[in-house]
């Protein structure tokens, strides 16, 4: 199946940042897409400025989109917050179309990353192992693997493609994502304590509601139905969300280097995760040396470790118990004739 870049329906997502979604836009305007799902969140309660920010922010998507194409909106009267937000605005698109380009606000993408999508949408459209298509890059320039792609265990979710079979995947039950991740394939899928423990975090802190998101579950539920992400060996986007005003990325300096043009779309020799380039994913994205998340691992792992020494004892002195109790029957049958 051929595919144009212009054919490939976009899902833009925003909430109350005008400017940033304008120049999100702005590599849309070159693509031309001639279908745009545009869904944004509503104002937040106790938040004076909300209001008007939304109002704003709507209006770039009447102001912005200049060409010929079909618009199909999604406006929250309420504030759903971004983990239903983004993942009910995904699910409305894709009832309607077959595959998807997702652009948040704050996600620049590189044209070239349109043309990207309308060679691999249609090469892995029943490839049930393949979930997303990612923009971002972040190994540092190094090339991974054979081709123009390589395959990974992580979904970047600054500007991806996916399709409508792969987002049935998604699962919002924390309790049943917990069970994969007790489960016997997750040692599986990350070989390293570390890891394990950090990811483990992760979930915690979605329980406690300390972070709202529907990335994390993504993530998890492409782990759980085995899927993998294909993504490009060079960056393709810009992330300009680091600011005050970022619901997860407040203050954080992560750099992936700009855009940069793919010549060609290469498939690699194998879809299996590229190891090393998911390793030096997890140690410098996720979990650096020097951060905090480093941290985190080392005292969930000590918890983990004290609560495991506390199960044995506890299980030590049961058996202790059982033991004695053996030995006052045997004693006590032996002594029984002369009762």
């Amino acid at each position: 199946m051929t595919l144009q870049p212009d054919q490939i329906p976009v899902l833009l997502l925003g909430f109350n940042r005008p400017d940033k979604l304008r120049r999100a836009m702005e590599p849309l305007r070159q693509v031309r897409p001639a279908l745009v799902f545009a869904a944004m969140d509503g104002p937040r309660p106790g938040h004076a400025k909300d209001a008007e920010g939304c109002r704003q922010t709507r209006e770039v998507i009447d102001a912005e989109i200049d060409w010929p194409c079909e618009v199909r909106r999604l406006y929250r009267d309420e504030n759903l917050g971004c983990r239903r937000a983004v993942s009910e605005a995904i699910g409305w698109a894709l009832d309607q179309v077959e595959w998807l380009i997702v652009v948040e606000d704050d996600c620049v993408l590189a044209p070239g990353f349109f043309k990207l999508c309308a060679e691999l949408l249609p090469r892995h459209r029943d490839d049930e192992s393949v979930c997303s298509i990612s923009a971002a890059n972040f190994q540092a320039g190094q090339r991974r693997g054979t081709g123009d792609y390589y395959a990974s265990k992580y979904q970047h979710c600054w500007g991806w493609a996916t399709w409508r079979r792969a987002w049935r995947h998604y699962e919002d039950d924390l309790g049943v994502l917990q069970s994969f991740l007790q489960g016997r394939d997750f040692p599986k899928l990350h070989p390293s304590k570390t890891e394990r423990a950090y990811w483990h975090i992760a979930h915690e802190k979605c329980v406690a509601v300390k972070v709202d998101s529907w990335a994390y579950r993504w993530l998890f539920s492409c782990w759980r139905a085995g899927g993998i992400s294909l993504i490009p060996n060079v960056s393709m986007v810009d992330n300009i969300g680091f600011d005050a005003g970022a619901t997860h990325t407040a203050g954080l300096t992560l750099d992936i280097g700009g855009t940069s043009v793919l010549e060609s779309c290469r498939p690699p020799a194998t879809l299996d995760p590229d190891r090393e380039a998911d390793e030096f994913t997890f140690d410098t994205v996720y979990c650096p040396d020097a951060g905090g998340a480093r941290s985190e691992v080392y005292c969930w792992r000590i918890k983990q470790l004290e609560q495991e020494v506390k199960a044995l004892k506890q299980n030590a002195e049961e058996l202790k118990r059982q033991q004695q109790a053996l030995r006052g029957r045997r004693w006590y049958r032996r002594l029984w004739p002369f009762r």
